[in-house]
């Protein structure tokens, strides 16, 4: 049986509504004066990382990088990154929400600032092709979607509900490879929260995903992301010839495909991650022992950077952003993750 990402995890079994504290900014207790034991569900790198990107949510609500860090040390704002601030704002939160540590005063009031400045930054734009950031719009979206679920507010629900509208008539064709990833993640979420929202797929997404494999045979994240895909749009290897041979390649106890080379990026790890989750078998246990294993030994454990992840450059390419390596990296560490 194939099983739900963490993200949806967190939608269905997390229904604890967020209580938005109303504490004021100044009485705000340091992460490393906390008087609180550690909760026997919270993975502990995974909360030095959720505590590191609460404590680098600027003013406004959102996460981005910027010359000279609250906390002023600039280790905290190394490397480069493409992506925008709207799409690192909404995987930030996405990281929060899915794990308990969101029901902690501290990480209400992030969760409360987020999700004002990513309603603020989608109302100001509501249409995904005039804001020009497709990923980063499906991906706020998300993010809003899963928190007004897991905090049961109707208020968000009726807001989005605009916004919503407004992707309707996405066209999927025109999509890359991280759109089209961000889109079906939207598409699936959405139609699990909200069933008035269910309409045949269509095989558009499918088509879609099929024709970026085809302009790129060999890369397996592409692969992937047409097997991630088939399972979202409600295909199972036995009722699909075409998942059952992906599935059985990329499951292949002597040698996983999607693990035959490394994933250039730590977003290709976390799209292969959860394609070995989904299917299952022999699929995931190679992934987690190479790419998680790793991540929980490098992770910085001094300083202002403490619960982030650092990375320097790898062959010619400059290094990674310290913001989305940590993003990127905590949601990594959440594939699988146990919310007993």
């Amino acid at each position: 049986m194939l099983q739900p990402i963490c993200a949806a995890l967190a939608l269905l079994t997390l229904t604890t509504p967020l209580l938005h504290a109303q504490q004021d900014e100044s009485e705000e207790i340091p992460t490393e004066e906390r008087t609180e034991p550690p909760r026997r569900h919270v993975d502990p790198e995974i909360r030095l990382a959720l505590d590191w990107l609460r404590r680098h949510q600027r003013p406004d609500g959102l996460w981005a990088p910027i010359e000279e860090p609250a906390c002023g040390d600039a280790t905290c704002n190394l490397g480069d990154t493409e992506r925008s601030v709207l799409e690192l704002s909404a995987l930030a939160t996405s990281a929060i929400l899915s794990d308990r540590i969101r029901d902690e005063p501290l990480f209400r009031r992030t969760l409360e600032r987020a999700s004002r400045a990513l309603l603020r930054e989608l109302e100001a734009v509501p249409t995904p092709r005039d804001r020009g950031d497709r990923a980063g719009h499906f991906f706020a979206l998300l993010a809003l979607l899963d928190l007004a679920e897991i905090t049961n507010r109707e208020s968000l629900r009726v807001e989005l509900e605009p916004l919503l509208a407004a992707v309707d008539q996405q066209h999927v064709e025109r999509l890359n490879a991280n759109e089209l990833y961000a889109w079906i993640t939207l598409r699936w979420v959405r139609e699990m929260v909200r069933p008035q929202d269910r309409r045949p797929w269509e095989r558009d997404e499918i088509h879609a995903a099929e024709a970026l494999l085809a302009a790129s045979p060999e890369d397996l994240d592409l692969l992937a992301l047409v097997a991630l895909t088939r399972i979202f749009a409600g295909e199972t290897p036995r009722s699909s010839a075409r998942l059952e041979e992906l599935a059985e390649s990329i499951g292949d106890e002597r040698c996983p495909l999607l693990e035959r080379e490394a994933p250039r990026t730590l977003d290709a790890t976390l799209l292969r991650g959860f394609v070995a989750f989904q299917l299952g078998g022999h699929a995931f246990p190679p992934w987690k022992q190479a790419r998680q294993m790793p991540l929980r030994a490098s992770q910085t454990r001094e300083g202002c950077a403490r619960g982030a992840w650092i990375f320097g450059p790898s062959g010619g390419d400059t290094s990674p952003q310290v913001l989305e390596s940590t993003v990127l990296a905590t949601m990594i560490l959440q594939v699988y993750y146990c919310y007993c």
